[in-house]
């Protein structure tokens, strides 16, 4: 009976050309392999000597970061916090700008010339300070939305990588 270590794997890639082939049981049997395509033959042990060498080359190529242009994990905390700021002063200015608004526009109707004074200019107040604070909320729910949209394709390029290092170390599946 052959050796574990003598038999080839159920798919191999020659070390000469790159080109991958499914092994049946009976050629893997064999203690070497012939690419059909470029002709070298190569002993099972050199095959596992060339696929530990590619396991250390695919753990090598996972340690590596993100693209360039990626921004650093820290500066995802700190952009989602400034996002959140953002958004958390944008809510006060709204309920004050909502407040402004209704006091206003019941000062508006009040027939003291004073309070209807104060109407006239608390009303377009409030409004404006509503508006501000819309823009304000949806702000820093916007820069929470890129930052996710930037944290989540780095995630993405992380499991991609993996993915395509793993296809091409089993043979292209």
């Amino acid at each position: 009976m052959t050796d574990q270590r003598d038999q080839l794997p159920e798919k191999v890639t020659c070390p000469n050309c790159s080109n991958t082939y499914s092994l049946e049981d009976s050629e893997r049997a064999e203690s070497e392999f012939r690419c059909p395509d470029c002709g070298k033959t190569y002993q099972a042990k050199d095959l596992a000597n060339v696929a530990k060498q590619q396991r250390i080359q695919a753990a090598q190529l996972l340690k590596q970061d993100f693209p360039e242009g990626a921004m650093a994990s820290s500066h995802f905390k700190s952009l989602f916090a400034l996002g959140s700021a953002i958004s958390g002063l944008g809510w006060p200015v709204m309920i004050a700008g909502i407040l402004c608004f209704v006091i206003g526009l019941v000062s508006l109707f009040s027939d003291n010339p004073a309070r209807v004074f104060l109407g006239t200019v608390l009303a377009p107040a409030g409004f404006f300070a509503l508006l501000n604070g819309v823009v304000l909320v949806a702000t820093g729910k916007a820069v929470q939305c890129l930052v996710a949209i930037e944290y989540n394709t780095r995630s993405t390029w992380e499991i991609i990588k993996m993915d395509l290092i793993g296809r091409y170390y089993r043979g292209g599946d």
